[in-house]
């Protein structure tokens, strides 16, 4: 069977209403800081506040670049599966993680999620709510059918 990549760092990987909300949040947060940061300022000077706002904006900046899909790819996450392991990492700031098909016992799919439950009595799962349906449906097709040639049960 053929690998299964997907980068999260194209623009389309993510659902078009995360994207929008993404860019609300990363607007409101320049629009309302970067003026109350100008004004704390010439006010206050620099202070904990004004690292706060700072902190926010940058923040702000973050959100809207994901939003626009102009994130750099090496922060982003992404999805890794082939016949021997599953390899993830859902965003820029989880780490990778890594599971061996042989140590795989059963799996459930739900909606947004893919749990696997591993023989050390160990459960692990993939979160799918961020990315677009259609890449929902080609991760949890090829799960399916990796896991059928496997011969591992799913739910």
């Amino acid at each position: 069977m053929k690998k299964f990549t997907l980068e999260l760092s194209d623009f389309f990987e993510l659902s078009g209403r995360v994207r929008k909300i993404y860019v609300i949040i990363g607007a409101i947060a320049v629009i309302t800081m970067l003026p109350a940061l100008i004004f704390y300022l010439i006010t206050q000077g620099f202070g904990y506040l004004g690292f706060s706002l700072v902190f926010n904006i940058i923040l702000g900046f973050y959100f809207l670049l994901l939003g626009l899909g102009k994130f750099p790819k090496k922060l982003s996450g992404y999805y890794s599966f082939d016949e021997e392991k599953l390899e993830y990492k859902t965003s820029a700031f989880r780490k990778r993680e890594i599971i061996l098909w042989k140590d795989i016992q059963k799996i459930t799919i739900k909606p947004t999620a893919i749990n696997f439950y591993l023989e050390n009595n160990e459960s692990r799962e993939i979160s799918l709510g961020l990315i677009s349906y259609r890449y929902v449906r080609a991760i949890k097709k090829y799960i399916q059918e990796t896991a059928a040639l496997k011969k591992v049960g799913v739910q």
